[in-house]
């Protein structure tokens, strides 16, 4: 049986979804999740009566970027090999080059800010990339398939310089000191 070929806007909205995914363990982590008080003190008991949020954030957050890196590596894989025509391309490249990307990264800005605004003792920098996550996606993929321009001076007119020459190679420098001339 002949293996099908995969469709790029497949791994292209798989790689995406991935994205949303880990993105959501970053708004998971701010769910009023229910707090059950225990008779007894110790870390064991805690975390195990607070498994739920404690596995589902950073579950969320590993499956989402395992689902993302593994599409783009097979995007990127079947791209290389040419698999693909520019007809089947052609949907990705409209897809990437929509300026829908930029607007979702400026509206994620201002929602992060405004929510650092609000919560005075947040210190989650890291939430910030978390939030970009499927943006990032986009932009790798937008930087993979626009074609490189071909220019002829590879060099930047570099082979035209003529090569350094001096009639002096391997001598000692030799310093020439001047006094100012002393009138009387």
């Amino acid at each position: 049986m002949a293996r099908q070929k995969p469709n790029p806007m497949h791994l292209t909205y798989w790689a995406i979804a991935g994205g949303a995914i880990a993105m959501s363990a970053c708004f998971f982590s701010f769910l009023p999740f229910p707090h059950p008080h225990s008779d007894e003190c110790g870390l064991w008991k805690n975390l195990w009566m607070n498994r739920s949020p404690i596995i589902a954030g950073p579950g969320l957050l590993m499956f989402g970027i395992t689902l993302s890196f593994l599409a783009e590596r097979h995007f990127n894989k079947r791209f290389r090999d040419g698999i693909w025509t520019d007809a089947e391309l052609a949907p990705v490249v409209s897809l990437v080059s929509r300026s829908i990307w930029a607007w979702v990264t400026v509206a994620t800005l201002v929602a992060y800010v405004l929510f650092v605004i609000v919560n005075h003792h947040f210190r989650g920098g890291t939430f910030f990339y978390i939030l970009l996550f499927p943006l990032q996606f986009t932009a790798r993929l937008r930087q993979l398939l626009t074609p490189k321009p071909i220019r002829d001076d590879a060099l930047l007119g570099l082979q035209n310089l003529k090569s350094v020459q001096s009639e002096h190679w391997g001598e000692r420098a030799v310093r020439i000191q001047t006094f100012p001339s002393q009138s009387s």
